[in-house]
């Protein structure tokens, strides 16, 4: 720990990486809210906003992932981060006037999706070339740590300030409150600028690549995940158990707080941040007790079984106190994964690769999250949002049980790297030129 501290880059990378935590959770409060109070509660509306800031990923994110190989993560991540900041302003500005009609809100979640399809990867990659191989365990955990504690402030913080606004403008419940709501975008756009100021001074050594074509380079990227059995197979799993629990849990979990538990904003921020405060004990957890690659399978689908039991009970019980239990092992289940499912890709990706592992890694966990929030979108508006809750809890149960019984699957973490020759190999079929 005191060695990282010593770390100058990784300390503004930490304090970067906080700060702007803290501020996405105020736009993940307020942009739900804001098309819920414009929509008249429309769940399909809400779920396609959503969706459309998830969107991009499904596309950008894998070059977001090339071009931090290709360029730095370092520049790729300040110059989305800059980019943020005027979009997010420019969206705070425009709700607090009330110029907000429902194709702008779109347009602003399409380019919000976009900036991030391009910091994602960018960041993920970022750690590996700040530190040496034996640190990543613990800085992963670190840094992960820290999001989900801004995970926990950053929603309750976001749901009181909406609130308090409300009171104080006295505007009465089921009207939109735009002044609260832009003062809440205000308050991301402000953040992400201090963690900008501080990635200014950050000093990391780029090595130019001559990788060719960005396609080309994504191509690469999705062949060296192929070629590597442990990797596809945690990736095809990913696909599967993230299209269960990720688009439901962003389409549900609001609709679920306001018309099944009824509650406000502020409550909502506090059950979100539920979820948090387990992601950073599950984060503590692994890094004290699953660093390494061994038992990974088991211990993932092991905690994947766990969180799909979590979200199928939370719809049975219409209790708050039950649901933020819940939300809470299924954080720490998160948090577990997390953390040792990233040291584990970044200790079996290559330097030249590690954009474009990351950017892979992060397609399959939120790529499909777009189809998968508009289908629960879908659900919720012809039948409940219980029952949505209920079968993709389910189903996320059944594929962690059934992994748990293939034994290749439930041992995907062990499997053998691709060795040297795999990858000169790879180099040379696919026209790769070799970095100088």
């Amino acid at each position: 720990m005191d060695r990282l501290l010593q770390n100058r880059n990784f300390r503004l990378h930490w304090a970067s990486v906080a700060i702007s935590q803290i501020g996405s959770f105020f736009t993940m409060v307020a942009l739900p809210w804001l098309v819920l109070y414009t929509t008249d509660n429309d769940p399909v509306i809400m779920s396609t906003v959503l969706a459309t800031t998830s969107l991009p990923h499904g596309f950008f994110i894998l070059f977001g992932g090339a071009l931090a190989d290709r360029v730095s993560p370092l520049r790729v991540l300040y110059i989305s981060r800059a980019a943020f900041v005027l979009v997010m302003g420019s969206l705070s500005l425009l709700v607090y006037a009330g110029l907000i009609p429902l194709w702008l809100i779109y347009l602003y979640a399409f380019v919000l999706g976009t900036l991030g399809a391009f910091s994602i990867p960018s960041s993920q990659a970022l750690l590996p070339s700040l530190l040496p191989p034996a640190a990543l365990g613990q800085a992963n955990g670190i840094v992960m740590a820290t999001m989900q504690v801004a995970q926990m402030v950053g929603p309750v913080l976001a749901g009181w300030l909406i609130w308090f606004g409300r009171s104080l403008t006295g505007v009465p419940a089921g009207i939109v409150d735009y002044a609260s709501l832009a003062l809440a975008f205000a308050v991301d756009a402000g953040a992400v600028l201090c963690a900008v100021i501080l990635m200014s001074f950050m000093r990391v050594e780029v090595m130019p690549r001559r990788d060719g074509h960005l396609f080309r380079m994504v191509a690469q990227g999705f062949l060296f995940c192929w070629h590597d059995t442990g990797i596809r197979l945690v990736l095809s799993y990913l696909v599967m158990i993230s299209f269960c629990l990720h688009g439901p849990l962003l389409s549900a979990l609001p609709l679920f707080t306001k018309l099944e538990l009824g509650l406000s904003e502020g409550a909502y921020g506090s059950l979100y941040a539920m979820l948090g405060m387990g992601t950073v004990v599950g984060a503590g957890i692994a890094m004290l007790k699953v660093s390494g690659a061994r038992r990974l399978g088991e211990v993932t689908l092991c905690c994947d079984l766990i969180s799909g039991l979590g979200f199928y009970s939370m719809a049975q019980f219409h209790n708050p106190w039950i649901a933020g239990g819940l939300l809470f092992i299924m954080g720490v289940c998160s948090g577990i994964i997390m953390v040792a499912g990233t040291t584990w890709f970044q200790h079996r990706t290559p330097e030249a690769y590690m954009g474009r592992a990351m950017g892979v890694l992060m397609f399959a966990i939120i790529g499909l999250i777009p189809l998968s929030a508009t289908l629960s979108g879908f659900l919720i508006e012809h039948s409940s949002v219980t029952l949505a809750m209920s079968a993709a809890g389910a189903v996320m149960a059944l594929l962690a049980g059934i992994g748990l019984l293939l034994p290749q699957v439930r041992n995907m973490g062990d499997l053998p790297p691709l060795d040297a020759r795999a990858l000169i190999s790879l180099k040379l079929h696919y026209g790769q030129e070799p970095a100088p």
